[in-house]
């Protein structure tokens, strides 16, 4: 059973977290809180990618980027990138004062 979590932090939120959640919804049956045999399904916080938002969480290790409803299954289904290990350094990282994509959401 894959755990699929939709990053609903303010960044992933205005780049079309809920829209993504909405099309794994239909695709699935599922409401976030719910799961089936294949699929554990909900919402999380943050996950630090706001960037490359819409974010989902796969498995707690791997991360789909950029989330588009039109592949979002797809993306799911071949697990996403594997981010076992890594860390966000967060002094390599722009302020969200700076962040082009997070000022364009507000």
């Amino acid at each position: 059973m894959k755990k699929v979590r939709v990053c609903c932090s303010k960044s992933c939120d205005s780049f079309g977290a809920k829209r993504i959640m909405e099309k794994i919804s239909k695709e699935t049956g599922l409401k976030p809180g719910e799961k089936n045999d294949s699929i554990d399904l909900d919402f999380c916080g943050c996950l630090g990618y706001c960037s490359k938002s819409p974010n989902i969480e796969i498995d707690e290790t791997n991360i789909v980027f950029s989330a588009e409803e039109e592949s979002v299954m797809k993306e799911i289904e071949s697990g996403g990138e594997d981010m076992s290990g890594q860390e966000i350094e967060v002094d390599s990282h722009k302020s969200l004062e700076d962040d082009e994509l997070f000022l364009k959401s507000i």
